[in-house]
């Protein structure tokens, strides 16, 4: 082996929320999580697509797979080649083929360097990767794992096809870049007025009683259920204008940064 290149463990680590329910952590960037039922499996999200998840996720459960994306930046999707059927909502479809493009995979190459891919796959190959037909969300309420139901929530504001996925029977919430307690971006093209986020927001304080931890796509996770009441309280302050936002540069655009300590929101200045 190339001493260049580290081992696909230096790439993921694999931590057990329950008996049958991972979070698999990324870079220690992004987490993709898998929820094992009696019958099936549900994997949440793909990373960026530079470990070979499929054989992750195979040495953890041999059920049938589902998987799906909670939107579609590319930090989530980049791994979806590896499976054959990939759900998503219909909204951020046309982010997967914005993203899958040649010279976006040189710069993770730069970022993480060489990949680890599977099997008979080579550099090459992943360069050029096309991306696969979706299946959307759209019409799916839950997916049934057997033992659990996994219910799907709109939950627009960071994208428009922004969605979170509850268990009700293991009281969890996966909320995606939604719900985070850092950098909570709302200020991209496909982002939302702040108002449908807010709703977003409602609506999960109005499940809040069936979940007791949140976990989102990025570092720290879990997060109490009680942080929905302080990110509530911020969408009010930056509404009403208590709180005015410093005007920054964010991935290449211009945003209004609100801080609220813990956490801030990032907007567009038409976000209001």
């Amino acid at each position: 082996m190339n001493p260049a290149i580290p081992n696909q463990q230096d790439y993921y680590s694999i931590h057990s929320i329950t008996d049958s329910t991972f979070q698999i952590n990324l870079h220690n960037h992004v987490f993709a999580y898998l929820i094992v039922g009696s019958q099936k499996a549900l994997l949440i999200d793909t990373g960026w697509g530079t470990v070979d998840l499929k054989s992750i996720v195979e040495s953890l459960t041999s059920l049938p797979l589902i998987v799906a994306n909670t939107h579609g930046h590319l930090d989530h999707i980049y791994g979806n080649f590896q499976f054959q059927e990939v759900f998503i909502k219909e909204e951020d479809a046309m982010l997967i083929f914005f993203d899958y493009t040649k010279e976006k995979r040189e710069s993770i190459l730069k970022r993480f360097g060489e990949p680890i891919l599977p099997s008979g796959m080579t550099l090459d190959d992943w360069l050029n990767i096309k991306p696969q037909k979706s299946s959307f969300l759209n019409d799916v309420k839950y997916f049934d794992l057997g033992d659990r139901r996994i219910e799907t929530i709109d939950i627009p504001g960071h994208t428009k096809g922004s969605v979170a996925f509850l268990d009700r029977k293991e009281r969890l919430l996966f909320s995606g870049d939604s719900i985070l307690n850092a950098s909570i971006f709302l200020h991209f093209n496909l982002s939302t007025k702040l108002d449908v986020y807010q709703k977003s927001v409602d609506q999960l304080i109005a499940l809040s009683d069936s979940f007791d931890f949140i976990y989102p796509s990025h570092p720290a996770a879990p997060i109490d259920p009680s942080f929905l009441h302080k990110l509530k309280r911020a969408v009010e302050q930056i509404i009403q204008g208590e709180v005015v936002g410093e005007k920054r540069e964010i991935y290449g655009r211009q945003c209004l940064v609100c801080d609220f300590e813990e956490f801030e929101i990032s907007i567009r200045e038409d976000s209001l």
